[in-house]
């Protein structure tokens, strides 16, 4: 049982590890947008857009505060810091601050402004407005002192803001390796990003894993 608990550890270490890399690499990227060029990536033919006030905002607002919220909740979700009451406690009303009134309403503005016509925007708005619910619905479980139920919660939550990272990959997995372009393909990536991801913790939480 501990030979299983160490590598237990070891893959979320792994896994924590991997996750904050490429968070930080987007972090990384959002403050290139301090000055940007509008050669490269995601801002190509967007200097329009930092014309209206909504656009920059949203864009900076979601660039400082979403890679702040994937480290917070991926360290409170894969290690147990639970046992540090206080800690917990702080981070994660730290955390759910920045969800409910920082990541999501960017999100939402982000979203009017999605690649994928009508939609790519309404997966994106779903996708933020899921955040909230999963966030509300995991903060109610804790104060009704049922922990089991905030876990879930709160791996969804994860899964979630982790959907940035996989949406990335996605891409670039049909642009190479399946020459997969277009809206088609981004609406597919944005789908496939979180979905799935979401059922099997569901399917999960029936099974009664823990």
């Amino acid at each position: 049982m501990k030979k299983t608990n160490t590598w237990y550890l070891l893959a979320k270490l792994v896994l924590f590890f991997i996750l904050n890399s490429v968070n930080v690499a987007i972090a990384i990227v959002g403050i290139s947008y301090l000055q940007p060029t509008f050669k490269t990536g995601y801002l190509i033919g967007k200097t329009a857009l930092f014309e209206s006030t909504w656009f920059p905002l949203g864009l900076y607002v979601h660039a400082f505060t979403a890679p702040i919220g994937l480290l917070l909740v991926s360290l409170l979700v894969l290690f147990r810091i639970e046992r540090f009451p206080a800690v917990h406690r702080l981070l994660g009303k730290i955390a759910l601050v920045l969800l409910l009134f920082a990541i999501v309403p960017s999100g939402w503005v982000l979203s009017y402004y999605a690649m994928g016509g009508v939609i790519g925007k309404l997966i994106f708005f779903l996708l933020s407005s899921y955040t909230a619910f999963a966030a509300v619905q995991g903060y109610t479980a804790i104060r009704q002192k049922n922990t089991l139920i905030h876990q879930h919660w709160m791996r969804e939550v994860l899964a979630l803001l982790a959907s940035a990272i996989l949406l990335r990959l996605l891409l670039r997995l049909f642009h190479v390796g399946f020459d997969f372009h277009g809206d088609w393909a981004y609406n597919s990536a944005a789908l496939l990003s979180w979905v799935p991801s979401i059922l099997v913790l569901k399917v999960m939480k029936t099974k009664g894993f823990q």
